[in-house]
């Protein structure tokens, strides 16, 4: 599912993880805390690979907002500064969080 226009709900449709020998079934961890976006999954959040976060997601990958209370506004406006589409980013990200807080699956 693409939808990198404007940000969507994802309809969870059992994305399920890539063939045996890929890098998946080889242990790694989808959860690694660092870098530019904080996780894979905040990165294909925030690029709009709506694919990716499925494949992600399925593979057990944490949204931020199972881990903090609120977004992390300093990081936010970061992104709004260093990407192409940072307002377009950071409003995925919130309709992600706000999705994922509340448990709705489906598109909006």
């Amino acid at each position: 599912m693409a939808c990198l226009e404007r940000p969507c709900r994802l309809q969870r449709t059992g994305a399920s993880l890539p063939p045996s020998g890929s890098f998946w079934n080889g242990g790694a961890e989808v959860n690694i805390r660092g870098g530019k976006y904080g996780s894979a999954l905040n990165a294909a959040v925030v690029n709009g690979l709506w694919h990716n976060v499925e494949v992600l997601l399925a593979a057990g990958a944490t949204p931020d907002c199972r881990l903090m209370a609120t977004p992390d506004e300093d990081w936010l406006r970061t992104v709004v500064e260093t990407e192409e589409d940072g307002e377009g980013a950071v409003e995925r990200y919130r309709v992600f969080w706000d999705v994922e807080k509340k448990g709705e699956p489906g598109l909006a």
